[in-house]
């Protein structure tokens, strides 16, 4: 969001100092600006927060028209770099790159876009920023199969003893450039890097593992992390890893450095775990500039084509051959790593409202969810149940609303057959419960794994799942999730003794006092924590890893109770 901000704001800076008639807004709207770009991007309850969306009207308002019209664009991008130093929107060596490296993709959007500037703002910012409803794109349905629904069927765990687990890892956000001993204050969005200086004073230096405010992973936490998964490795049998594998610090990367971070954990993997099968999502942040995934017909300047086929390469060493072809097409894929399980890989970022490209066209993009139905069709055929991975979980608010009413109408007619998803992107540890548009009962359960990155202000993780199914593929296995386990390395423990100690933080069961895991009984939790504060802050702790945050409030925790429903009666 702040890497949307900022072109944004340097955009409306340059229309702001470049016409004499907008002198007046430039006091308010330098204000307003810097109260947005400098908010918390942590837990909130919303009291102080500046919406965003007047800002960006007032840009696309003016921006769209000059742009369509034919005007120079590189002529603005010089003037949008000038006045983002002369403005301080930024440092001289962000607003030096930022802007170059988002030019094509911005103003080829721009130029094609149908839409008007209200509704841009309205898709890219959504209802908690513009106070809208609805969402300015022509409704759109994925046709399901006339075949006849089957009946549903409890899927209760029927294993005695399941001995089956599955690793989920998400939000690596590798640095190759932290460096121990910088500072982890500097003002830039990412610290921790040589060039922000070596700290002076010992509590401002970046420590050996990490530092959980504005840093990324290190090279020391990835090989601990490897290194400890690698001596625990009975514990599972397949990795799932849901996206974004470079760090944040996006003005700076280019084509090279990613595939640089993307050899080096595939090597990870093949190093200290060489006989798992890993499973990957794309992130948002795999590709050049970031959410940069147009729909696989726009063949545009600035358009990512070297990204889905190093993928595709990538990822082959687990995959079989026959899913190349939708890799290589827009990075989703079907493959069955065990009699009756059925994996699908979706590429989450054709419903992600900030990939600018949805402002062109967002009606399923690469024809993902219409493939999705035929897949779940097939495995529905078979007798297959289904575990559905990604990046962004589709009852976020980020992702688009018409693409989300799709997906979960697929989800609720093959209630039977996916009986798990898993997701990334927030970093913090939570799950989504998804309810029947109809009758408001819970149907499906979504988990939402913690991040390896500390950024922000948390302890880097990752689950364990243990699950109703053997190695040997035993036909009564239900592949329902019965458990799971967060591990986590405390930070600040760890910067003390120079040693990192991955420790079990919290089982499911146990902790929150569960007997299963159903879509129910995580409904029942969530109802539990309405009425019980203390459950709802041993969650609240959880969630961010046991890295100490302020106190969730009342507000704060409706907000967030909510935001594990969706498709509830109940409005948020």
């Amino acid at each position: 969001m702040r890497c949307f901000l900022l072109c944004v704001g340097v955009v409306f800076l340059y229309l702001a100092h470049s016409n004499g008639s907008w002198a007046f807004l430039i006091d308010s709207s330098e204000s307003l600006l810097s109260k947005i770009m400098n908010s918390d991007d942590g837990d909130s309850d919303g009291e102080d927060a500046i919406s965003p969306c007047p800002v960006c009207q007032m840009v696309f308002s003016k921006l769209m028209p000059a742009v369509k019209s034919g005007y120079d664009t590189n002529m603005i991008a010089h003037d949008m770099v000038e006045k983002c130093i002369e403005m301080n929107i930024a440092p001289r060596t962000i607003c030096s790159t930022i802007v170059p490296l988002f030019k094509d993709v911005f103003f080829s959007v721009v130029k094609m876009t149908p839409l008007n500037f209200v509704q841009v703002c309205n898709q890219l910012l959504g209802h908690k920023a513009c106070a809208v409803d609805s969402e300015p794109v022509t409704p759109w349905n994925i046709e399901l199969p006339k075949k006849t629904k089957p009946p549903s069927e409890p899927l209760t765990p029927k294993l005695p003893n399941p001995k089956f687990g599955m690793l989920h890892l998400t939000d690596f956000h590798f640095d190759p450039l932290y460096t121990e001993g910088a500072n982890v204050k500097c003002s830039e969005p990412i610290c921790c890097h040589r060039e922000n200086g070596m700290a002076e004073i010992k509590s401002l230096a970046a420590g050996k593992f990490g530092h959980p405010k504005d840093c990324d992973l290190p090279k020391a936490t990835l090989v601990s992390l490897f290194k400890h998964l690698s001596s625990i490795q009975d514990q599972f049998d397949i990795v799932v890893c849901t996206g974004d594998l470079p760090p944040h610090d996006i003005w700076k990367q280019n084509n090279a450095s990613h595939l640089h971070i993307l050899q080096e954990i595939t090597q990870m993997f093949s190093q200290y775990l060489p006989t798992k099968k890993v499973y990957f999502a794309i992130g948002n942040h795999e590709s050049i500039p970031v959410n940069n995934f147009p729909p696989p017909y726009i063949k545009s300047k600035g358009t990512p084509d070297w990204l889905y086929p190093t993928l595709a390469k990538a990822w082959s060493k687990w995959l079989p051959s026959e899913t190349k072809a939708t890799i290589e097409k827009g990075a989703f894929y079907s493959v069955s790593p065990f009699n009756g399980l059925r994996i699908i890989s979706l590429n989450t970022n054709f419903c992600y409202r900030m990939n600018f490209w949805l402002l062109v066209n967002s009606v399923d993009p690469a024809g993902q969810l219409k493939w999705l139905v035929d897949e779940l069709q097939k495995a529905e055929d078979h007798g297959e149940k289904v575990y559905i991975i990604g990046h962004v979980s589709p009852g976020d608010w980020e992702c688009l609303l018409e693409w989300q009413r799709n997906y979960f109408n697929i989800l609720s007619r093959y209630k039977n057959t996916v009986v798990a998803q898993f997701f990334g992107h927030t970093h913090t540890d939570s799950f989504q419960v998804s309810y029947n548009q109809q009758t408001s009962q819970p149907e499906t359960i979504a988990y939402i794994a913690g991040s390896v990155t500390p950024h922000t202000r948390l302890n880097p993780g990752f689950r364990i799942y243990h699950i109703d199914a053997d190695r040997k593929g035993n036909k009564q296995s239900t592949w329902t999730v019965v458990d799971h386990e967060t591990y986590i390395l405390n930070l600040t423990e760890a910067n003390i003794s120079k040693k990192a100690e991955w420790k079990l933080e919290y089982t499911a069961k146990k902790s929150y006092k569960m007997s299963s895991l159903l879509p129910s009984d995580w409904d029942r939790f969530i109802q539990n924590m309405e009425s019980d504060n203390n459950l709802f802050q041993l969650f609240y702790r959880n969630r961010n890893k046991s890295f100490p945050v302020k106190e969730c409030n009342a507000k704060c925790k409706k907000n967030l109770l909510c935001s594990l429903r969706f498709g509830h009666t109940i409005t948020c």
